[in-house]
This record gives C-alpha cells, structure tokens and sequence, in this order.
C-alpha cells in the first residue's frame, strides 16, 4: 500500500512530503514538475474518488482552499486524489471552486506508475 508521509510538519517543503511503497519513493516536488498548471474546477467531478472514510471535521474545517490539490489521469480519466481529500470536502461542502493539478500516469516516471497505478 502507498503511503504519504509528512517529515516534519512544522516545515513542510515539497522535497520532505512523499509517497512510499517499499523502496520506491517520490517526493511532492517530484510530482509538481511532471504535474499540469493549476486549474480551478468544480469539486464536484471529484466526488467519486474520495475514500470512504469518517473524516476529521476539525481537519476539512482547517484545509487550506489556497493550495491545489493532485489528481492522477490515466488515459484521460481520472483515477486518484494523490493529496487534497480534506480540501475537496471542505470545497464542496462550502460550495467553493477548488484548485487542482494534474499527473498524468501515461507520461510519468516508471516509480511514479509504480506508486499511483
């Protein structure tokens, strides 16, 4: 299973946020330069990828609407919420445009295939 950890989150940089699975690893910053320019959407079309978990409140209440969030696309479509579960919530909810930057997974890197497939 991937997971992405946050190094120490009293000085979050895209180089200390990453994905894990075993030993493959890709940081944030990895991401956002193979990732597209923001775009704002309706979060709406997002909905069907949220995992169905009971969320924090206090965490959606406090998610950031000023940093986009990272989707994956396969093959056109869209496949996962690599980060930004809490803003997509908190955005519908408050019925509020969210900010999105896409990865694509046809022109990735093998490790980042590896990971978000």
């Amino acid at each position: 299973m991937t997971s992405l950890y946050y190094n120490n989150l009293e000085s979050i940089t895209n180089t200390t946020v990453r994905w894990v699975d075993g030993g493959v690893s890709v940081t944030l910053d990895d991401v956002l330069k193979l990732s597209s320019e923001t775009k704002s959407v309706n979060p709406n079309i997002f909905k069907h990828l949220l995992i169905d978990v009971d969320r924090d409140k206090s965490r959606v209440d406090d998610a950031d609407l000023s940093y986009p969030i990272l989707v994956s696309v396969k093959e056109g479509v869209t496949t996962k919420i690599l980060d930004g579960q809490h803003r997509v919530v908190k955005a519908m909810k408050d019925g509020k445009s969210i900010k999105v930057r896409y990865l694509n997974l046809d022109t990735a890197t093998n490790e980042m295939k590896q990971l978000f497939n």
